[in-house]
């Protein structure tokens, strides 16, 4: 049986029923023939977010009530002989369901709920957090290969020093279904890092004198990092790096990621760990092909740039840029707690926030709270209370 209209008492009878509701609506324990009226399939649209179609089924299962919600064309969410279920400490809410009351359904249904609401009730359900404006993004065209795309929402707590509790969901793209959620400590995306830069000398790729060109492509990267502040009037750049370069002869890597390599590198410099806060080495070699990584070595964070697109002769300025962009764009921000999906997109869709490897907003880069500062320097970011 399919009902096309939607009555507020038909949503409230299946919250009633779902497990992660009101510890009230846990203790009730509904027979299949108390909720006949409501047996069925009920299909109604949603004004916020616009055009969002929900399907509730409510259906006899072994003389208890069965119960599911399905959005869109996801697969459906059902909760079978939930009549039964007792209460729980362990019991876990189920993402589909946006909230266990009656009055956010009708809220939802009326358009006086907003996405940015959503999400924020998403924060305080899954990591106790209140992030009453947070920084999202979503566009329809970041995808992945298989077509499949999600709302992002990340927020920075910084911690003291130099690091920050990085807070992750993907939600489908209406805001009421979780996909993926994370929780970790990263280093913040912010200030001045100073950077060990071992650059390799094979020859055959970056010639008998490497560093002036690989120079100019760190300070493109600076230079990027400067024309974003400048563009949002900011003083002065979140992110800059300092570089101290170092070319050593292909003989002291025989393996990638030697980490007794650069201990000896840094000896024989008489350089100190305590100077620096990322080792970096760039190894072209063209009898090698690999990709990079983020890691640690030497008790530092590092990253690994190895011949990912397969050069066996000299790099030109534009091939520098490259790797310059793949070590300071993108593997220094899985320091900062980057995920590929966070921004997915398949066969080089640009959308616009090249030539960082993710949305601004993403790394507590812009403002999103209406207070005119970044929120990764905002003392109250995503519009918190210092409190």
């Amino acid at each position: 049986m399919i009902r096309q209209s939607w009555r507020p008492t038909v949503a409230l009878a299946v919250l009633l029923l779902l497990p992660g509701a009101t510890a009230v609506a846990q203790s009730v324990l509904p027979k299949s023939s108390e909720l006949v009226a409501f047996m069925g399939r009920w299909v109604f649209t949603t004004t916020n977010p616009q055009g969002s179609q929900q399907t509730v089924r409510i259906w006899d299962k072994s003389g208890g009530v069965a119960a599911g919600l399905q959005i869109g064309k996801l697969p459906p969410n059902d909760m079978l002989n939930v009549g039964r279920l007792q209460p729980s400490r362990s019991a876990r809410r189920v993402p589909a369901f946006i909230s266990p009351s009656y009055s956010t359904w009708s809220r939802l249904a009326s358009g006086q709920l907003s996405l940015e609401a959503l999400v924020s009730g998403w924060y305080e359900r899954e990591f106790g957090e209140t992030i009453p404006r947070p920084a999202t993004f979503d566009d329809d065209r970041a995808v992945d290969c298989r077509g499949d795309g999600h709302l992002t929402t990340t927020a920075f707590l910084r911690n003291r020093g130099r690091t920050a509790d990085v807070l992750v969901l993907y939600l489908t793209r209406d805001g009421l279904n979780l996909v993926k959620k994370s929780r970790a400590t990263v280093l913040v995306p912010l200030g001045t890092f100073r950077v060990l830069s071992i650059v390799v000398g094979h020859t055959a790729t970056v010639g008998s004198e490497p560093l002036s060109k690989w120079q100019l492509a760190q300070d493109e990267v600076n230079q990027q990092h400067a024309e974003f502040a400048r563009n949002r009037g900011y003083v002065s750049p979140l992110v800059a790096f300092t570089n101290r370069n170092l070319v050593v002869d292909p003989g002291q890597f025989a393996t990638t990621d030697n980490s007794d390599a650069i201990a000896a590198v840094m000896e024989a410099h008489h350089l100190s760990r305590a100077d620096y806060d990322i080792v970096m080495v760039i190894n072209i070699d063209p009898a090698r092909s690999e990709g990079g990584r983020a890691g640690a070595l030497v008790g530092l964070r590092s990253v690994y740039v190895g011949n990912f697109a397969h050069w066996r002769t000299a790099l030109s300025a534009r091939d520098w840029s490259g790797i310059a962009r793949t070590a300071y764009q993108q593997l220094m921000a899985d320091h900062w707690g980057w995920q590929t999906d966070w921004t997915p997109t398949c066969g080089g869709t640009r959308l616009g926030y090249e030539p960082f490897i993710t949305a601004p907003r993403l790394f507590g880069w812009e403002d999103v709270d209406g207070d005119g500062v970044p929120e990764i320097i905002d003392d109250t970011p995503y519009g918190r209370s210092r409190y």
